[in-house]
């Protein structure tokens, strides 16, 4: 990709909804260390680090051809109810309810997944051309 399109994608970036998104990134690392009783610091350390890793994923996203999601749209729904399915067989239960699957020492949430599978897959559809 060459500079000058990073340049207009940049140009083009909504820059008010950013800096609303930094602040309620800070009032939340902040909320988070005022309502830890032990080790706030540390508290505020790992949500900061999650930010930055959110913040470098959209980073990627905002510089990368966003037109693949049309073609990855439906293998990404299946892919995402298919996670949904595995949680009948594989979730873990918490607190009485089986809606968690563990990856790694990590545990997820597949209906996460499957609302921005939606999301994308809507998308899509809304986005076809009809004439013809």
């Amino acid at each position: 990709m060459s500079l000058g399109v990073t340049e207009k994608k940049l140009d083009n970036l909504h820059w008010p909804l950013v800096l609303c998104t930094l602040i309620i990134c800070s009032l939340g690392v902040w909320n988070l260390a005022s309502a830890t009783k032990n080790a706030p610091v540390i508290m505020a350390l790992v949500q900061f680090r999650w930010i930055l890793v959110g913040g470098l994923f959209i980073a990627l996203l905002l510089l990368a051809d966003y037109r693949w999601l049309q073609t990855a749209a439906w293998p990404g729904y299946v892919a995402a109810i298919g996670l949904l399915a595995g949680v009948a067989f594989a979730g873990k239960k918490v607190l009485g309810a089986r809606r968690w699957l563990q990856v790694g020492s990590m545990q997820v949430q597949p209906s996460e997944f499957v609302k921005l599978a939606v999301i994308i897959l809507l998308a899509r559809w809304f986005a076809r051309d009809e004439t013809g």
